[in-house]
């Protein structure tokens, strides 16, 4: 199969399906895995797909779009998710959807069919086959023949070659159904424990009154597990409760420091299994009263002797994440007995929640998390559990899952006689926070929520000041800026007539107030009530707290506002350097501090401080955040490469390839942030007179608006202007004569015949008739031009006596006085003289931050996934 890569995609102007059919053990997972190794390096993203059922299809398809997209797709839906994987979005993408085993499964409608990349399928079912995109891509995977079998055995167990060892060897192969799994988590069991076949086939079938006859991989699974610890069996059977893949081991250490008892929301009481669950959690973790690093590496080091697990050490992060293979997964929960399975999905959950404690390992739990909500069957999570988990989903922008979530613990408040006001009033204040496309709905919902608090508390309770905060909040945008303000003057005076004032909710409202006068342009009050924020929270906070944090950076983007750079950097380089020792260098409050500190230093001209921030960072944001936030930090370096004296020109060009092939896999190569991408690596090439190269660049650009638009717009004709000025610096005078003709009307037409623009292209029309020796052709063009710039010589100078020069050339051409036009166009190319300007992902004027903070459409555009046309 791997043999065949070339062959499978050569040439493809579709999606290829491939289909591995066979029985359990026969291989199916381990070959399609290795292919996807061994051609790791040929896709712009490989994805595992759990194809148990079409939940789990679903919830990892959006995961992968998530997760791959980066902002833009953050709170993908399943369509949107099925766009991201068509066509040209996401690249030469392999996507393997592993045990697609029930026969009713409507798959075709789970497929990303589309213009490009590879799917490949695995299932017991042979009728699946029938999803092949071609009958030779339907792999029939049978067990190996017992020749091959004892040869698999006698390599992985590294057992000498003999008669004897081969006998046995075979011997064990039969017993194990010559399963390609099985034999080789047989094999290195037999290494690793140094058994001989016969001791090993003895081990084997004191086990075989367990194992199905479908899943004979198991009984080399469990030999395994036999040489595991119990509390150690006992974690993989915890873990076949989260997502199979990236557990972050972190969690466990945070955990601990709960006691297990960390709880976001205390709707109703637990049950006699809450104590149980922390009871099973103590005994894997505490059983030697600690969990340290020892701890953690003696769990590494024995999981990863039996074959039953992986640990990987990501850049970034301190703490492995563990990786189990799906079948050892399916295992791992198959082999707790039914009656404690409710138990073990209770300590699960109980773990993930006391994780998310910590905001900072959110992100990297939500597949778990959506694991542990799938698991529905085996017992119901507990309302406060979903609470906290519906909580973190809405905190990661996935709005709708939480939104979701929220939905079915009020529904089960509602039905619970125990119910109080406080309950009630949390979780409307919750599912208000959900919603953002209909504000009026979400003021009703926090009203209520206000009513509620004040009714069972009081109205200077901090919950109930929240709920003011937040109302407060929801009427600013929706333009109520009297109401807003009137709402956090009553919290002040309140809080002020208090016998004890809280100074951290006067801080809070104060900051609040800070943030409005930022939104309404008031830059100098917003200064003035940020400073105070600052000080009270600075005051009352540890420095390290997210809280704080978050108010400096709010008040450095603040001072860049009244361009008072210096203090802004001063701010922020403090921020990074506590953000990255408390919170640690993957956290989304340093890389966002990162790239903050990134526009001081360009703004002040710091280049190269710029670029000992940025080169590192890449990695972090592509791993954390995504393709597009990849992209976005390539992109400052190239700026910062760009304005370095001299230019890294080199370098630069390097890197926008690197933005430019991004983008192409993440957005499309007919996005208009490509697109515009794609013209600043044009104009770099040019830079380097690398011509033909620029010129290839640009005519993509132009074929593309032409594919997508019947009428093209100014834009293109644009770029067409720049096409001809490079096919004239390369004596191509006829091309370049073609491609100025076709400009010359929609120009007219867009701007007018006396427009500086329209005189522009006739200046450009004239000097390539001259070049073809066509005098009388270049004179009426060149003429026109002159009449122009003649209008506006205050403001165009330079473009009128570049047209002069050209007359007299023309009318006298043995004068040959030799104007721009002849040169290197290189304030043309460099301004895109008569060229609409569009932004894309460069950051020229403003930080990703403030474009967000005044929701311009900059920022938005870099979200919009709409393609050209």
């Amino acid at each position: 199969m791997t043999n065949e890569l070339d062959s499978i995609t050569e040439g493809q102007k579709s999606t290829r399906v491939i289909v591995i059919t066979g029985m359990p053990g026969a291989g199916k997972t381990w070959l399609a895995t290795r292919f996807a190794q061994e051609h790791y390096n040929f896709f712009s993203h490989v994805c595992f797909i759990d194809g148990q059922s079409e939940a789990t299809i679903k919830a990892d398809i959006m995961h992968h779009a998530r997760s791959k997209g980066g902002m833009v797709y953050s709170q993908a839906t399943f369509k949107d998710a099925l766009g991201f994987f068509r066509g040209d979005r996401s690249g030469n993408c392999l996507l393997f959807y592993d045990n697609v085993d029930k026969g009713d499964l409507d798959l075709v409608k789970l497929l990303p069919l589309g213009r490009r990349g590879l799917i490949i399928v695995t299932s017991r079912d042979r009728l699946k086959g029938e999803l092949a995109s071609e009958s030779h891509l339907h792999i029939e995977l049978d067990v190996m023949t017992e020749d091959e079998a004892t040869q698999t055995i006698i390599q992985t167990s590294r057992l000498p070659n003999s008669t004897e060892n081969r006998v046995a060897a075979r011997a064990v192969a039969q017993e194990l159904g010559c399963l390609p799994v099985a034999l080789t988590q047989a094999g290195i069991s037999m290494f690793r424990c140094r058994y001989s076949g016969e001791r090993y086939l003895a081990l084997y079938r004191t086990h075989r009154d367990r194992i199905s006859g479908e899943d004979k991989a198991y009984g080399a699974f469990d030999i395994s597990g036999q040489r595991l610890p119990p509390h150690l069996l006992d974690f993989l059977h915890l873990m076949s409760f989260m997502h199979h893949s990236s557990f972050p081991m972190e969690a466990i250490s945070l955990a601990i420091e709960s006691g297990f008892e960390a709880e976001f929301f205390q709707f109703t009481p637990r049950e006699a299994i809450y104590q149980e669950s922390k009871d099973l959690l103590k005994s894997i973790f505490c059983k030697n009263e600690q969990w340290d690093e020892g701890s953690q590496s003696q769990m590494v080091v024995a999981i990863q002797n039996c074959s039953l697990g992986s640990f990987t050490l990501l850049p970034g992060f301190q703490s492995p994440f563990f990786h189990m293979h799906p079948l050892i997964h399916k295992w791992a929960m198959d082999r707790i007995p039914v009656h404690r399975r409710p138990l073990f999905k209770e300590a699960a959950t109980r773990l993930a929640v006391c994780a998310t404690k910590n905001p900072s390992i959110w992100i990297r739990l939500l597949s778990h998390i959506d694991s542990l909500l799938w698991y529905s069957a085996i017992g119901p999570m507990h309302v406060n559990d979903r609470a906290a988990f519906g909580k973190v989903l809405r905190k990661a922008g996935r709005l709708g899952d939480a939104q979701g979530v929220w939905m079915t613990v009020k529904d089960e408040l509602n039905a619970h006689r125990d119910r109080t006001q406080i309950s009630s009033a949390t979780v409307n204040l919750e599912m208000a926070l959900t919603i953002e496309n209909d504000l009026e709905q979400r003021r009703v919902l926090e009203l209520e929520a206000v009513e509620l608090y004040t009714a069972a508390l009081t109205p200077s309770h901090p919950q109930t000041l929240r709920a003011r905060r937040c109302l407060a909040e929801t009427s600013h945008r929706l333009g109520d800026h009297s109401a807003a303000n009137s709402l956090l003057s009553d919290i002040l005076t309140e809080l002020r007539q208090q016998d004890v004032v809280s100074d951290l909710e006067v801080a809070r409202v104060t900051k609040l107030m800070a943030d409005f006068c930022f939104k309404r342009g008031e830059y100098g009050n917003a200064r003035v009530l940020g400073e105070e924020a600052q000080r009270k929270l600075h005051a009352i906070l540890p420095l390290h707290d997210r809280e704080v944090l978050k108010a400096a950076c709010d008040l450095s983007l603040t001072y860049t506002c009244l361009n008072l750079h210096k203090d802004a950097q001063v701010l922020r380089q403090d921020v990074l350097t506590i953000s990255k020792a408390s919170l640690g260098e993957s956290d989304e409050v340093t890389l966002g501090t990162t790239l903050a500190l990134v526009e001081t230093h360009i703004s002040r001209k710091q280049y190269d401080e710029a670029t000992h921030l940025l080169e590192p960072a890449i990695a972090l944001f592509q791993e954390v955040c995504g393709d597009i936030w990849a992209a976005e930090t390539m992109v400052r370096l190239v700026k910062v490469y760009m304005s370095q004296s001299p230019p890294r020109i080199s370098d630069a060009i390097d890197l926008q390839q690197q933005v430019v092939k991004i983008l192409k896999a993440s957005l499309g190569d007919d996005h208009v942030v490509t697109l515009v991408e794609m013209g600043y690596l044009a104009l770099f090439y040019e830079e380097q007179d690398r011509l033909e190269e620029a010129e290839r660049v640009l005519q993509s650009i132009v074929d593309v608006y032409r594919r997508h638009n019947k009428n093209m717009p100014i834009l293109c004709y644009g770029i067409m202007q720049r096409i001809a000025r490079l096919y004239f610096l390369q004596g191509r005078f006829e091309e370049a004569m073609c491609a100025l003709v076709e400009c010359v009307d929609p120009y007219i037409e867009e701007y007018g015949p006396n427009s500086v623009e329209s005189a522009r292209i006739k200046t450009d029309l004239a000097a390539t008739f001259y070049q073809l020796g066509d005098m009388l052709e270049a004179e009426r063009p060149a003429k026109e031009a002159e009449q122009v710039f003649a209008e506006h010589i205050d403001t165009h100078g330079e473009d009128y006596m570049d047209v002069l020069n050209l007359l007299d050339n023309i009318q006298n051409p043995g004068t040959n006085h030799i104007g721009r036009a002849y040169g290197k166009p290189t304030a043309p190319v460099k301004t895109g003289r008569g060229v609409p300007r569009i932004e894309g992902l460069h950051p020229r004027s403003r930080s990703p931050e403030l474009r967000a903070k005044h929701g311009d459409q900059d920022t938005a555009e870099v979200g919009n996934t709409n393609q050209v046309g």
